[in-house]
């Protein structure tokens, strides 16, 4: 009897400790599971309330304007965390440049600043020029939207120098806001000196050593930093003696000039011709270079042709409204002012056109085929090509009858009226 009694204790004891076990694994567990999904729920970084604006920076080494710089990195510093995916870019080494360029830039990230250097070095007795571009975000998606520009020199002083200017879709007329400006000198061709254009199409590089160089501006549609084929770009050459102001028009570069792609009837005397490509506004445009034929061979005389361009309402974007200081208290019902606008820059010279107004000397006769010959178009390239285009006028519509049913008679009075007593 007391050694059963003594092995129930046992087993009771056994029992206790068993559940305890599970018990304490199962908090255990429990807790564990509590500090995982708390890791993980998504949130906004700790440390007060939420902020809403872009990280700022603090401080640059070297600053701008510094020379006789040594070190390895360029460092930028910020007053918060930044995050190390950007806004509008693959990686943080996409949103700098370093002019001149050998190569893409190195870009190191440490939490709240970046470290920045060529990857053959800085080179000496040389003036750089780094730009941060837009796209630098916080952990809370705040993005900086407007470039840093700094200037130093690893030499004793910064030349006094300076190429700035637009660069602007040549058919359009519209600045190019993915630009990228390369300037080589002939003396050295391996060093590249580049920029970005702003928002509406502005560029500037500064520091550069007197000489000839030469200018090369294209759209960079896919922002690789490269021109690819079919991408507008446009090349020239200057003399740099201290500043000046270039204006840039860049266009697709055919290997064929203009051919007539259609022509319409405007009206009885008035032909609207395109073409394929555009035509250069350098070139004039005579009527001599455009024969009509009718349907039986016989010349129709051409009194004038004009190319048509871009309208100027294009040049016009809205601007967001203004957030007002302070509110009031009592709400008062307020007309919503009209969205300001702002005028964005015009090229200096004509825009290219595809279309140009032909208006002959007699009315066409509808429902005849005739034939528009084109003597050398010139595109903006120097390339010519003489081409033809056969249309129809189209007759004049007859008037539709009308589908509306006739309206029926008056139907008799047959109400029966009651006569006066007399």
């Amino acid at each position: 009897m007391v050694r059963a009694r003594r092995g129930v204790a046992q087993e009771s004891r056994h029992t206790r400790g068993w559940y305890l076990r599970v018990r304490r694994s199962s908090v255990f567990n429990a807790l564990t599971m509590l500090a995982l999904f708390a890791c993980a729920s998504p949130g906004v970084p700790p440390g007060g309330p939420e902020r809403h604006t872009p990280p700022a920076i603090t401080r640059i080494q070297p600053d701008t304007n510094s020379v006789g710089v040594r070190g390895k990195d360029f460092v930028i510093h910020f007053d918060e965390v930044i995050s190390e995916h950007p806004a509008g870019a693959t990686t943080l080494g996409d949103l700098v440049l370093i002019s001149p360029q050998r190569g893409k830039p190195d870009v190191e990230w440490h939490r709240s600043s970046l470290s920045i250097h060529p990857p053959k070095g800085w080179r000496a007795n040389t003036t750089y020029t780094v730009t941060i571009l837009p796209g630098i975000a916080d952990l809370r998606g705040n993005v900086r939207t407007t470039p840093t520009v700094v200037t130093f020199s690893t030499g004793p002083s910064i030349p006094n120098t300076s190429i700035r200017g637009t660069i602007f879709d040549w058919l359009s007329g519209l600045p190019v806001t993915s630009g990228m400006i390369e300037v080589r000198p002939q003396s050295d061709t391996s060093v590249v000196y580049i920029t970005a254009s702003d928002s509406i199409g502005h560029y500037r590089l500064v520091g550069l050593p007197p000489a000839r160089y030469d200018v090369r501006g294209y759209a960079d549609a896919n922002r690789n930093r490269g021109l690819d084929p079919g991408e507008a770009f446009d090349t020239t050459i200057v003399d740099l003696a201290d500043s000046l102001n270039l204006e840039i028009l860049t266009f697709a570069h055919d290997s064929t000039g203009p051919r007539l792609g259609s022509v319409s009837v405007r009206d009885s005397v008035t032909l609207d011709a395109s073409f394929d490509t555009p035509i250069d506004p350098r070139v004039p445009l005579t009527t001599a270079q455009f024969t009509l034929t009718a349907p039986d061979s016989s010349r129709v005389a051409i009194v004038s042709v004009k190319a048509m361009q871009q309208q100027d309402t294009a040049h016009a974007l809205p601007l967001p409204l203004p957030v007002p200081a302070q509110q009031s208290v009592i709400p008062v019902p307020q007309r919503r002012p009209a969205p300001a606008r702002i005028v964005l820059p015009k090229p200096t010279r004509p825009l290219l056109s595809r279309n140009v107004i032909i208006v002959v000397a007699k009315p066409l006769q509808a429902g005849a085929a005739y034939r528009l010959d084109v003597l050398n178009a010139t595109g903006p390239t120097g390339r010519k090509l003489s081409s033809d285009r056969t249309f129809t006028v189209p007759k004049p519509e007859k008037p539709r009858a009308s589908k509306e049913p006739a309206p029926r008679p008056a139907s008799p009075d047959t109400t029966r009226r009651v006569r006066p007593a007399r």
